[in-house]
């Protein structure tokens, strides 16, 4: 499977962080590398599904996802996450 990377797969957070989706990922979920204001890498999490967009509304992460769990699989959906600094 190859990822489909729009141009929303990355997004600054209210603390001006950058959160990247990368292509370094297994078929089931997805790696988004974060970066603080000054460009150090702070972390990589993984995120189920398949992460085609991110964005942030205050403490909370919404990423637009491609399911990949096979009675589901294909369909698209939003996960949200809150975020915590």
């Amino acid at each position: 499977m190859q990822p489909f990377f729009g141009p929303n797969a990355f997004s600054l957070d209210a603390a001006g962080q950058l959160w990247v989706v990368t292509e370094r990922t297994r078929a089931d979920s997805t790696e988004v590398d974060v970066f603080g204001p000054a460009g150090d890498h702070l972390g990589t999490l993984a995120l189920r599904d398949r992460v085609q967009a991110l964005a942030f509304r205050g403490d909370r992460m919404v990423a637009l996802v491609v399911r990949t769990v096979p009675e589901v699989e294909g369909i698209a959906g939003l996960d949200l996450y809150r975020i915590e600094h």
